[in-house]
């Protein structure tokens, strides 16, 4: 039997400003089914047109407080009105709802379960930046942060997914929570009373949850807009993959980076998801002036909003702080790289903050600097106020359990009880230097089958365990915003740092001979090369590619902002991975999660999760010695020798039988998501934790 649809009470706190108002439920009324709804404007003491403009509005319940109870006590107010059989909705006056289906996506995503409690919100700003996909808050500072925040919107966040709070600019609230935990806590003036109902709501046993679904855009933050900002935009200009340097590379950015391999990052900045979270409720956030919850003018005088923030900050501490801390149930010392533009920093970013928001209190070091093979200070500032947090805890002298992820001629630095060493590497073996690190250890992780072959075959006697790495699903889906090639051209996309295990010219030489010029079918290479003894350009001419082949686009040197990434991929139609080795591959994965048909070579960490189900495996004639490289750990080990006509099959193929691939591509992107995130990865190293004890 199917329960009907229960009713909505929804909310609107009022304070002067009648124009937002106004402009608020003129959205809310064109764009919502208000059969089953019913709307209360509270107004909290306006001394503007607002009560008269509310009294002509015979669709909208006014209920007037004589004073301006404040943002906690007005919203009371409300809730207290409301039809005990229904749920409420708080929703600010400086909300504007910009689609129909909104309040259905919300109410859905509240009853999919009988476990949830409150509901929250995408929301962007006016000028196209996304504001809030959900809230953390550490017991450290006990100052919230709003999840992706000021990160141009592409549609990152897209799904709905537990979190630990929400602001309450749009709150649904179950009945049953309002049941279990009452009113909002006017312990509060004003700021933490949303994060302290969420953890209230979760100490009751319910959950809170972000509605990817449902976007609205929270107006009164338009004037945080900076100037000239615009549409999403990637190293300075809005993404086109019709402006890739067609024929030669454009050198825009070149700078050193430390020689540490990995999950290869290629070309993309160092901040990570959610590193531009906004200080929820700080004093950076919009003036309590503009608050419908703020004191009147007269107190205002005398109570800053500094004043307020920091007396609600000061209970909040009282009441969660040790809550906060008591919630982790392991503790893990994590000895890494956080602020370089490599593989290992960027997992290493990914992997703490996850780890941290299941429940493992996760201290941070940096692994590297004098006396190591990469000896260059690490700065102390991650960009990310959650990272920051962690990185000041430190991780003492002798913790219980060390986790040292990076290149394993640093194994030797492990500072834990309980070692653990967690790297990775592109060839067939490991350095005789790295094996007999990991043999000191008390157990090795790597993140492939492939890695564990390679170092049970270098005289590993230590116990070796899987690990896998992740891919953001939040910022890499098939929902991310794409730009299409402007003339409608096929988009085949590969993204690496120029170098032999990358196997460019190989790439450039097969897809230029099997493709005509006047074919609508297009290369575009983003590539990096940090190494200044190889001019690039001078490499590509080298290869007398022909004039009537297939076109190559190049994309050279240019960083882009992390958020930006996802939008690259989905421009595309394939993505090529036709290296000789990876340890991982973030690239491949991030396109797979987008929703691409990927050309992978069959060899390596790809063996792991890219299959002919979901992609395209490229045949290897064999493997072959790894020369001709700078780098001393592939010394005496073999790499793949991909094979460039089974290649120049694939490209045809991908390229005519497109049905077909995009099939895989959305195939590709289901199991992406379902096996291959970070929470996921982060779950792995999580039961592992409980297996040793930490």
């Amino acid at each position: 039997m199917i329960e009907p649809r229960r009713p909505v009470t929804i909310i609107v706190l009022c304070w002067n400003r009648w124009a937002l108002t106004a402009r608020c439920l003129q959205t809310l009324r064109a764009n919502t089914d208000l059969s089953d709804v019913e709307v209360i404007a509270v107004d909290n003491g306006s001394s503007d047109a607002t009560p008269a403009e509310l009294a002509a509005l015979s669709w909208v319940r006014v209920i007037r407080n004589e004073r301006n109870l404040g943002f906690v006590r007005g919203n009371n107010v409300g809730i207290r009105a409301a039809d005990p059989a229904s749920d409420v909705l708080l929703l600010n006056n400086d909300i504007e709802i910009p689609e129909p289906g909104w309040l259905d996506r919300l109410r859905r995503s509240a009853h999919a379960s009988a476990d949830v409690g409150v509901v929250g919100c995408r929301l962007v700003l006016p000028d196209g930046r996304l504001l809030h996909a959900g809230t953390v808050i550490l017991p450290e500072t006990c100052w919230g942060q709003q999840i992706g925040a000021l990160e141009p919107d592409v549609g990152q966040y897209a799904v709905d997914r537990d979190v630990q709070g929400v602001v309450f600019a749009c709150a649904y609230l179950r009945r049953e929570a309002i049941t279990k935990v009452g009113l909002l806590s006017e312990d509060y003036e004003s700021y933490f009373e949303d994060t302290d109902y969420c953890l209230r709501v979760r100490q009751a046993g319910l959950r809170v949850v972000y509605c990817g679904g449902t976007t609205l855009v929270h107006a009164q933050h338009g004037s945080t807009q900076a100037e000239g900002e615009g549409e999403p935009r990637i190293a300075g200009t809005p993404l086109s993959l019709g402006d890739a340097q067609h024929g030669s590379t454009q050198a825009e950015a070149e700078g050193g980076a430390p020689p540490v391999e990995g999950a290869d990052t290629s070309g993309r900045s160092v901040e990570a998801a959610g590193t531009r979270q906004r200080e929820k409720g700080g004093p950076s956030a919009f003036s309590a002036l503009n608050n419908p919850g703020a004191e009147d003018s007269a107190t205002q005088t005398s109570q800053t909003f500094e004043q307020i923030f920091g007396r609600s900050r000061r209970t909040f501490r009282k009441h969660w702080a040790k809550e906060l801390e008591q919630a982790y149930q392991h503790r893990l010392a994590w000895q890494s790289i956080l602020n370089f533009p490599t593989g290992y920093a960027m997992s290493s970013r990914a992997l703490l903050r996850e780890l941290d928001q299941q429940g493992v209190r996760m201290g941070y070091r940096y692994v590297y600097g004098p006396r190591t093979p990469f000896p260059v200070a690490e700065s102390p500032d991650t960009g990310d106020y959650v990272l920051n947090v962690i990185a000041g805890r430190g991780i003492g002298l002798r913790p219980r359990v060390s986790v040292v992820y990076g290149q394993g001629d640093v194994f030797r630095r492990s500072r834990g009880r309980y070692k653990i060493g967690y790297t990775m590497l592109e060839v067939d073996g490991f350095p005789e230097s790295w094996v007999a690190q990991a043999n000191a250890l008390d157990e090795v992780w790597v993140p492939t089958r492939f890695n564990v072959e390679g170092f049970e075959g270098s005289g590993l006697r230590r116990p070796v365990k899987i690990m896998p790495l992740g891919v953001d699903t939040d910022h890499f889906h098939p929902g991310i915003r794409a730009h299409r090639h402007p003339d409608g051209d096929f988009v085949f996309l590969a993204n690496f740092e120029w170098g032999e295990r990358k196997a460019p010219e190989m790439l450039l030489e097969v897809f230029n001979r099997t493709f005509r010029r006047d074919e609508p079918v297009v290369l575009v290479c983003k590539t990096i090369n940090r190494d200044g003894a190889v001019n690039v350009e001078q490499r590509i001419r080298a290869l007398r590619l022909r004039a009537a082949g297939g076109r190559i686009g190049f994309i050279h040197n240019r960083e882009f902002a992390y958020c930006e990434i996802g939008a690259l991929y989905r421009s595309a139609d394939c993505f090529v991975s036709a290296g000789r080795g990876e340890g991982w591959d973030m690239p491949l994965l991030e396109a797979m999660a987008c929703g691409l048909p990927t050309i992978a070579t069959d060899w390596g960490a790809h063996r792991d999760f890219a299959h002919d189900d979901i992609g395209y495996p490229l045949a290897i004639r064999g493997t072959v010695p790894a020369t001709n490289v700078r780098c001393p750990y592939y010394e005496g080990f073999s790499w793949a020798d991909p094979d460039a006509e089974h290649l120049a099959v694939l490209l045809r193929r991908v390229f005519e039988q497109r049905d077909e691939a995009a099939e895989k591509g959305r195939r590709a992107a289901v199991e992406v998501a379902a096996r291959w995130s970070w929470r996921a990865a982060a779950e792995r190293i999580r039961e592992r934790l409980v297996e040793i004890g930490a």
